[in-house]
């Protein structure tokens, strides 16, 4: 239930690869992503802004790898 990839482009998530996991959640907004949250509690918070992840928040497991 890890994030394997994201690929961030615009303030926008194009595209996320879950080794373990599934996305349940996406929310969008005004081109960033405010809320991300995947099934068995690996992610919970990835906030984006300007193209680049800001913040992230994990709740049990660890992002392995963020492009």
């Amino acid at each position: 239930g890890q994030v394997r990839e994201i690929v961030v482009m615009w303030g926008q998530v194009r595209e996320i690869v879950v080794m373990w996991g599934q996305v349940r959640e996406k929310d969008v907004m005004w081109g960033r992503v405010r809320e991300i949250d995947v099934m068995w509690g690996q992610v919970r918070e990835i906030d984006v802004m300007w193209g680049q992840v800001r913040e992230k928040d994990v709740m049990w497991g660890q992002v392995s790898e963020i492009d």
